[in-house]
């Protein structure tokens, strides 16, 4: 009866520690999982505070104002800056070219236009290595002024240059490449033939340079459209302001038209003080991504992004930087959401770019600025870097003495060893993005679980 109680107790304490056993391999097990699924949550977080550090900031000009209006990456790694110069040239303003190479030197500038006053908006990158540029001219056509677009090959010598428009004042503010390697442009046009004051006017080309079709839009009052992209499936969406279709002063204004150039959506958006469109651009998912600043919905203007689905529903809208003033003129689609670029007041205007996921929300922002005004115009992406051109130098009320001035950024991430050095930049980053903070939480919740089961056995 003692052998039996003996082996009895001998069985029981084995098993115990059998358990015991058990349990502790269980836990670490349960902790080895815990620190990689939190190795790769800290990933994350780092992830979340990248930023953009600058690698060259150029400016370029003479004694009067000049500025760069839009740039495009060229096929060599370097950068094309369109705009207008005030400092050379021919006339009073003339349309203004500059190559650069990867690292922000110089490689050739030219000027076009007459005596009168030139200025060219918009930039695009030709297949053939070449350049497309739309603007507006006073110096030749029928009238005021006139819309003007420019081809030059790839060492920037001009191939042909043609004016569109009427005995009144026309002009284009954007132009894009289409999928025929012809070329859309959007702009305005006054004239008697026309609906109001100005119409959104939109012209199509063949890849010489030689009219398909012409279209207006608009009503009794002002109406412009200030930029054009062209969707997957051919198609053409624009964005600017209309005063005739407004509830307010002017609303944020969208068309969309076939590759013929039927319309197949018009809509605006706004409320009762002025609101604009500046910017477009065709998302991954077939909708669309529009930039502005708005008056309706701050004290005073803010940055302001509205996003639609590809039929053209509003989906969500935001608005930045609405403290003491601000907008956005262009925006970059990405990969993973979209960087918006334009000016924040700061005491003076500051250039201002904002990264924003593909929900609306921010990710960080950067300020540029001096002892006088920055302005960008127009953002690109190449590889992990940005590219920024405007305007530097003049103040809000004062004539002249503006230049030229491009930035590189390139991506920084952020950790306990890397220091960066930047000079009037300031960065916000992100909170712990959600899906990290979960792990975080569900993995404790483990740990907890598995220690309680530990101390019962």
């Amino acid at each position: 009866m003692i052998n039996l109680l003996i082996l009895f107790v001998i069985n029981f304490e084995g098993r115990m520690l059998h358990r015991y056993m058990l349990a502790k391999a269980s836990l670490f097990v349960i902790t080895f999982v815990i620190l990689v699924l939190l190795a790769f949550s800290t990933i994350g977080i780092v992830y979340a505070n990248e930023v953009y550090e600058e690698q060259w900031s150029q400016t370029f000009g003479g004694i009067e104002e000049d500025g760069f209006r839009s740039v495009g990456v060229c096929s060599d790694g370097g950068y094309i800056l369109a705009g207008y110069t005030e400092s050379q040239g021919a006339g009073m303003r003339d349309g203004w070219v500059v190559k650069l190479d990867s690292e922000g030197n110089e490689q050739w500038s030219k000027t076009f236009g007459g005596t009168e006053h030139d200025e060219l908006w918009s930039v695009g990158v030709c297949s053939d290595g070449g350049f497309i540029l739309a603007g507006s001219t006073k110096s030749q056509g029928l009238g005021g002024s006139d819309g003007w677009v420019v081809k030059l090959d790839a060492s920037g010598t001009e191939q042909w240059s043609k004016t569109f428009g009427t005995p009144s004042w026309d002009g284009f503010y954007s132009i894009d490449i289409c999928l025929d390697g012809g070329y859309i442009l959007a702009g305005y046009t006054r004239f008697s033939g026309g609906a109001g004051g100005n119409d959104g006017w939109v012209v199509k080309l063949d890849s010489a340079g030689n009219e398909q079709w012409n279209k207006t839009f608009g009503g009794s009052d002002f109406d412009d459209f200030y930029s054009v992209g062209v969707d997957l499936d051919g198609s053409y969406i624009f964005a600017g302001r209309t005063k005739s279709q407004s509830e307010g002063v002017e609303d944020g204004w969208v068309v969309k038209l076939d590759s013929e150039g039927n319309e197949q959506l018009n809509k605006t958006f706004g409320g009762t003080e002025p609101d604009e469109f500046k910017s477009v651009g065709v998302c991954s998912d077939g909708g669309y991504i529009l930039v502005g600043y708005t008056e309706s919905q701050v004290t005073y203007s803010a940055g302001w992004v509205v996003k639609l689905d590809a039929s053209g529903a509003y989906q969500w809208s935001k608005t930045f930087g609405g403290e003491s003033g601000g907008g956005f003129r262009s925006v970059c689609v990405l990969q993973d959401g979209y960087l918006l670029a334009g000016d924040i007041v700061n005491a003076k205007r500051d250039g201002w770019i904002v990264k924003i996921d593909e929900g609306g929300t921010e990710q960080w922002s950067q300020t540029f600025g001096g002892t006088e005004n920055y302005h960008i115009w127009s953002v690109s992406e190449f590889s992990d870097a940005y590219i920024l051109a405007g305007q530097n130098g003049r103040m809000v009320a004062e004539p002249g003495s503006g230049d030229g001035w491009a930035v590189k950024l390139e991506s920084t991430t952020l950790t306990e060893t890397t220091t960066i050095t930047t000079i009037s930049i300031t960065t916000t980053p992100s909170r712990m993005p959600a899906p990290q903070l979960l792990t975080t939480i569900i993995c404790l919740m483990i740990l907890t679980y598995a220690t309680t089961r530990l101390k019962r056995v």
